[in-house]
């Protein structure tokens, strides 16, 4: 048990260390600026399916590559768009600061956890690495299939109408949702206690005033010593000592975004949606985790998880 809970601390910190105009543009110049949050292998592979997606369906594109990491500690980089067709920003840091930036080139954002990042700009779109509460529910009845209560820990100000879409989506196929209200980090300590005496597992929605560099090692914890599964919201999550995850393979959701850029640049015209979701599903799972929570899964379930923490 101990040597798990260092794995899961020492996880944890890894996890951490890493987080209204008019629309009317130019098409002439076969320029795609690409801007990232970072360099990493995850952002890299998804710009160069991106990059190949694109360069099969436009000729004469070019690319030019950037990330925020190269700003030489600017509280802003400074940012120049010139000739450019359209904008594909990786990553929630390279989204607001494109969207903060007076343009109305088109943006195709992904690699960010809401879609409230985009939402309020008309000439930006984007893939969220989420997926609607019917999916993930889905998942959770075939991962766990004895859980009955869904605890969910939100932000009322932020993620009301997500809740509600929980529970619509849940009593569909039996599964109640246990949602606590939390107002303040400050109460998230108590409402873990009301939780975990509630609940069969938390699962976590994007939150970043539950779910921060200051609060995640506690939920995580928390989770551990309880015994209440605690569903992530990524990989890294699961690595950390979640119990699963859904997420979108990268190489997809990178062809995903470049056909819809590809579909912006040919119409002349943003799409009508404002969001998408990754098209695919993969499943990660944590065996040490579930083994800890004392939970069997099916081993077909195990089987078909493209990654598995052992």
């Amino acid at each position: 048990m101990k040597t798990l809970l260092s794995h899961i601390l020492k996880s944890v910190a890894i996890l951490l260390s890493v987080g209204l105009v008019t629309q009317s543009w130019a098409f002439a110049a076969g320029n795609i600026y690409i801007i990232s949050s970072r360099k990493s292998e995850q952002f890299s592979e998804t710009i160069e399916a991106f990059k190949q997606t694109l360069s099969k369906k436009q000729k004469d594109i070019h690319f030019i590559e950037t990330d925020i990491s190269k700003s030489n500690g600017q509280s802003k980089p400074v940012l120049q768009f010139p000739q450019t067709d359209l904008i594909f920003a990786l990553g929630s840091q390279a989204t607001k600061l494109v969207l903060s930036e007076k343009h109305v080139i088109p943006v195709v954002s992904t690699l960010i956890l809401s879609e409230n990042l985009i939402m309020q700009s008309s000439h930006a779109t984007g893939i969220v690495l989420k997926y609607p509460m019917s999916i993930q529910l889905k998942w959770l009845k075939k991962v766990l299939p004895d859980v009955k209560r869904v605890g969910i820990l939100y932000s009322p100000d932020k993620n009301t109408k997500l809740v509600t879409e929980a529970k619509q989506q849940a009593a569909k196929i039996g599964l109640k949702i246990v949602a606590i209200e939390v107002n303040n980090p400050r109460n998230l300590p108590a409402a873990l206690d009301e939780m975990y005496r509630s609940s069969d597992v938390l699962m976590a929605i994007p939150d970043s005033a539950i779910y921060s560099g200051k609060t995640l090692k506690q939920v995580m914890l928390s989770s551990f010593r309880n015994r209440v599964p605690l569903i992530g919201l990524s990989r890294n999550w699961v690595k950390a000592g979640a119990i699963y995850a859904i997420e979108g393979d990268l190489k997809s959701i990178g062809s995903q975004s470049g056909a819809l850029a590809d579909s912006i640049i040919r119409n002349k015209k943003m799409p009508e949606n404002n969001f998408y979701f990754p098209s695919d599903v993969n499943l990660v799972i944590n065996e040490k985790t579930m083994r800890h929570m004392r939970r069997d899964i099916d081993s077909n379930i195990l089987d078909s998880a493209v990654h598995v923490y052992r």
